[in-house]
Protein backbone atom coordinates (compact mmCIF):
# COMPACT_ATOMS: atom_id res chain seq x y z
CA UNK A 1 0.00 0.00 0.00
CA UNK A 2 1.43 3.47 -0.94
CA UNK A 3 1.77 5.90 1.55
CA UNK A 4 1.68 8.85 -0.56
CA UNK A 5 1.86 11.50 2.23
CA UNK A 6 1.23 15.15 1.90
CA UNK A 7 3.02 17.73 3.94
CA UNK A 8 0.58 20.07 5.80
CA UNK A 9 1.55 23.41 7.20
CA UNK A 10 0.49 26.17 9.92
CA UNK A 11 2.51 28.69 11.44
CA UNK A 12 5.66 27.06 10.45
CA UNK A 13 4.98 24.10 11.83
CA UNK A 14 4.64 21.00 9.60
CA UNK A 15 3.09 17.43 9.88
CA UNK A 16 3.10 14.46 7.09
CA UNK A 17 -0.42 13.17 6.54
CA UNK A 18 -0.15 9.87 4.89
CA UNK A 19 -3.03 8.69 2.03
CA UNK A 20 -5.16 7.19 4.67
CA UNK A 21 -5.77 10.10 6.35
CA UNK A 22 -6.18 12.65 4.13
CA UNK A 23 -7.91 9.98 1.69
CA UNK A 24 -10.68 10.74 4.33
CA UNK A 25 -11.52 14.27 2.92
CA UNK A 26 -13.10 14.68 -0.69
CA UNK A 27 -11.22 18.37 -1.12
CA UNK A 28 -7.59 17.12 -0.37
CA UNK A 29 -9.03 13.77 -2.47
CA UNK A 30 -10.23 16.08 -5.55
CA UNK A 31 -7.26 18.14 -5.54
CA UNK A 32 -4.84 15.31 -5.84
CA UNK A 33 -6.16 13.59 -8.29
CA UNK A 34 -6.80 17.69 -10.63
CA UNK A 35 -2.92 18.08 -9.28
CA UNK A 36 -1.04 15.36 -8.73
CA UNK A 37 2.29 17.03 -8.24
CA UNK A 38 0.91 18.64 -4.85
CA UNK A 39 2.88 17.90 -2.26
CA UNK A 40 2.25 20.48 0.64
CA UNK A 41 -1.16 22.18 1.67
CA UNK A 42 -1.01 25.57 3.92
CA UNK A 43 -3.87 26.02 6.42
CA UNK A 44 -5.15 29.56 6.97
CA UNK A 45 -5.16 30.78 9.86
CA UNK A 46 -9.12 30.60 10.72
CA UNK A 47 -9.34 27.13 9.55
CA UNK A 48 -6.28 25.35 11.51
CA UNK A 49 -8.38 23.35 13.98
CA UNK A 50 -7.91 20.02 11.81
CA UNK A 51 -3.88 20.47 11.70
CA UNK A 52 -4.65 21.19 15.66
CA UNK A 53 -6.32 17.90 15.54
CA UNK A 54 -3.90 15.78 13.27
CA UNK A 55 -0.53 17.43 16.09
CA UNK A 56 -2.97 16.94 18.81
CA UNK A 57 -2.63 20.23 20.18
CA UNK A 58 -6.21 20.46 21.59
CA UNK A 59 -7.16 22.64 24.50
CA UNK A 60 -7.26 21.91 27.80
CA UNK A 61 -9.76 24.25 29.02
CA UNK A 62 -13.34 22.60 28.86
CA UNK A 63 -14.91 25.82 27.18
CA UNK A 64 -12.08 26.29 24.62
CA UNK A 65 -12.25 22.41 23.62
CA UNK A 66 -15.90 22.67 22.86
CA UNK A 67 -15.27 25.59 21.02
CA UNK A 68 -12.28 23.77 19.11
CA UNK A 69 -14.81 20.63 18.84
CA UNK A 70 -17.37 22.93 17.06
CA UNK A 71 -15.13 24.39 14.46
CA UNK A 72 -13.49 21.19 14.06
CA UNK A 73 -16.55 19.72 13.02
CA UNK A 74 -17.23 22.21 10.81
CA UNK A 75 -14.10 22.52 9.00
CA UNK A 76 -14.38 18.61 8.01
CA UNK A 77 -17.67 19.23 6.72
CA UNK A 78 -15.64 22.32 4.56
CA UNK A 79 -13.10 19.60 3.72
CA UNK A 80 -15.93 17.14 2.53
CA UNK A 81 -15.02 14.14 5.53
CA UNK A 82 -16.08 10.94 4.45
CA UNK A 83 -18.66 10.42 7.47
CA UNK A 84 -17.88 6.45 6.71
CA UNK A 85 -14.18 6.95 7.55
CA UNK A 86 -11.77 5.87 11.02
CA UNK A 87 -11.33 9.34 10.88
CA UNK A 88 -14.87 10.52 10.82
CA UNK A 89 -15.09 7.96 14.00
CA UNK A 90 -12.53 9.65 15.88
CA UNK A 91 -13.66 13.29 15.53
CA UNK A 92 -16.87 12.22 16.21
CA UNK A 93 -15.81 10.79 19.83
CA UNK A 94 -14.15 14.05 20.16
CA UNK A 95 -16.41 16.24 19.28
CA UNK A 96 -18.97 14.14 21.66
CA UNK A 97 -16.76 14.09 24.24
CA UNK A 98 -15.95 17.46 24.34
CA UNK A 99 -20.14 18.73 23.79
CA UNK A 100 -20.80 15.91 26.94
CA UNK A 101 -18.15 17.89 29.00
CA UNK A 102 -19.22 21.34 28.44
CA UNK A 103 -22.83 20.39 28.41
CA UNK A 104 -22.62 20.21 32.46
CA UNK A 105 -20.26 23.32 33.43
CA UNK A 106 -21.97 26.51 34.17
CA UNK A 107 -20.95 28.06 30.70
CA UNK A 108 -23.65 25.61 29.26
CA UNK A 109 -26.28 27.05 32.29
CA UNK A 110 -25.76 30.09 31.29
CA UNK A 111 -26.43 30.27 27.54
CA UNK A 112 -30.07 28.59 28.38
CA UNK A 113 -30.44 30.74 31.41
CA UNK A 114 -30.57 33.75 29.06
CA UNK A 115 -32.79 32.27 26.36
CA UNK A 116 -35.17 30.42 28.73
CA UNK A 117 -34.79 32.04 32.57
CA UNK A 118 -36.85 29.31 33.98
CA UNK A 119 -33.75 26.97 33.04
CA UNK A 120 -32.19 27.78 36.32
CA UNK A 121 -30.51 25.77 38.65
CA UNK A 122 -32.24 26.19 41.33
CA UNK A 123 -30.73 23.29 43.41
CA UNK A 124 -27.79 20.23 43.00
CA UNK A 125 -30.87 18.02 43.16
CA UNK A 126 -32.00 19.68 40.00
CA UNK A 127 -29.17 19.77 38.01
CA UNK A 128 -28.31 16.16 38.14
CA UNK A 129 -31.79 15.55 37.12
CA UNK A 130 -31.71 17.75 34.37
CA UNK A 131 -27.59 17.03 33.65
CA UNK A 132 -28.71 14.01 30.67
CA UNK A 133 -31.53 16.27 29.25
CA UNK A 134 -28.77 19.35 28.80
CA UNK A 135 -26.50 17.14 27.21
CA UNK A 136 -28.73 15.44 24.78
CA UNK A 137 -30.00 19.01 23.61
CA UNK A 138 -25.88 19.91 23.31
CA UNK A 139 -25.36 16.50 21.81
CA UNK A 140 -28.04 16.59 19.18
CA UNK A 141 -27.37 20.03 17.83
CA UNK A 142 -23.79 19.06 17.20
CA UNK A 143 -24.16 15.49 16.15
CA UNK A 144 -24.40 13.72 13.86
CA UNK A 145 -21.48 15.03 11.64
CA UNK A 146 -23.45 14.54 8.33
CA UNK A 147 -26.36 17.04 9.81
CA UNK A 148 -26.19 20.73 9.68
CA UNK A 149 -24.87 22.11 13.34
CA UNK A 150 -27.31 23.93 15.22
CA UNK A 151 -24.98 26.30 17.63
CA UNK A 152 -26.55 26.10 20.90
CA UNK A 153 -23.67 29.40 21.14
CA UNK A 154 -25.99 31.88 19.48
CA UNK A 155 -28.78 33.11 21.02
CA UNK A 156 -31.12 33.89 17.76
CA UNK A 157 -30.42 30.07 17.02
CA UNK A 158 -31.82 29.44 20.34
CA UNK A 159 -34.63 31.50 20.25
CA UNK A 160 -35.98 29.88 16.81
CA UNK A 161 -35.71 26.52 18.12
CA UNK A 162 -39.49 25.98 17.67
CA UNK A 163 -39.38 27.05 13.97
CA UNK A 164 -36.47 25.08 13.02
CA UNK A 165 -35.31 22.38 14.83
CA UNK A 166 -38.97 20.77 16.46
CA UNK A 167 -36.99 17.88 18.32
CA UNK A 168 -34.35 20.19 20.05
CA UNK A 169 -37.21 22.63 20.92
CA UNK A 170 -39.14 19.37 22.53
CA UNK A 171 -36.02 18.85 24.98
CA UNK A 172 -35.82 22.82 25.91
CA UNK A 173 -39.50 22.27 26.47
CA UNK A 174 -38.51 19.51 29.02
CA UNK A 175 -36.53 21.11 30.69
CA UNK A 176 -39.01 24.07 30.92
CA UNK A 177 -41.62 22.24 32.67
CA UNK A 178 -41.79 22.94 36.45
CA UNK A 179 -41.05 19.45 38.63
CA UNK A 180 -42.87 18.05 41.25
CA UNK A 181 -40.54 16.33 43.59
CA UNK A 182 -42.33 13.35 45.67
CA UNK A 183 -41.69 13.65 49.27
CA UNK A 184 -40.06 10.16 50.59
CA UNK A 185 -42.48 9.39 53.78
CA UNK A 186 -40.37 8.68 56.75
CA UNK A 187 -40.62 5.93 58.24
CA UNK A 188 -38.61 4.41 61.87
CA UNK A 189 -36.12 2.76 58.83
CA UNK A 190 -34.92 6.10 57.80
CA UNK A 191 -35.27 7.93 61.08
CA UNK A 192 -32.92 5.51 62.59
CA UNK A 193 -30.38 6.66 60.11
Amino acid sequence: MECDPIEFVYKHQVVYISRHTWGAFAYFRVLRMDSPTVRRIEFPDDMHELFDFWTLCIPKDVVARYNFALALREHCNIFGLDTHSSMAGRIELFVQEAVRAFAITSSASSLLEQTWPDIAHRSTLFALTQWASIQRLFLDAALPLEQQLVDLRIDAVRRSLDEHHPKLAAIVEELRRPRQWPLMPLNDDVLAL
